[in-house]
């Protein structure tokens, strides 16, 4: 049992290493592109609907009409309220918003308190 955990640990360790090298490197490359390091905020699509709907009590909201392996970015503060609080009806009425509806129900979490301000990246793939 100890070595399963100390096998799970290492491999852990491993895994964040490589991707603290990697940061390093991306930050380390020298291009004329100007780029910017930011900050974002993941979650798959699933675990969205999933959690938005066990806060909305009606068990889980659909995320559709998004394609296969794309990321759809949001900026998220809470603000807006007249277009979020008809977005969070849908969701509860027909758990099931379009994956673009997604920014508008993580502003009304975020007014909620429930999830923080920022850029946030909806992951799709099935």
């Amino acid at each position: 049992m100890i070595e399963q955990v100390n096998d799970s640990m290492a491999k852990l360790l491993d895994n964040l290493e490589a991707k603290v090298n990697q940061r390093d490197a991306a930050l380390a490359f020298e291009t004329s592109l100007p780029l910017t390091v930011a900050t974002v905020l993941k979650v798959d699509y699933s675990d969205l609907g999933q959690w938005a709907g066990k806060q909305l009590g009606v068990g889980n909201v659909e995320i559709t009409e998004a394609n296969n392996d794309t990321d759809h970015d949001f900026y998220v503060d809470g603000t807006d309220p007249q277009e979020f609080e008809e977005i969070v009806e849908k969701a509860v009425s027909q758990r099931s918003i379009a994956i673009w509806e997604a920014r508008a129900l993580l502003n009304y979490f975020c007014s909620k308190g429930q999830v923080p301000a920022g850029n946030y990246l909806v992951s799709v793939c099935w």
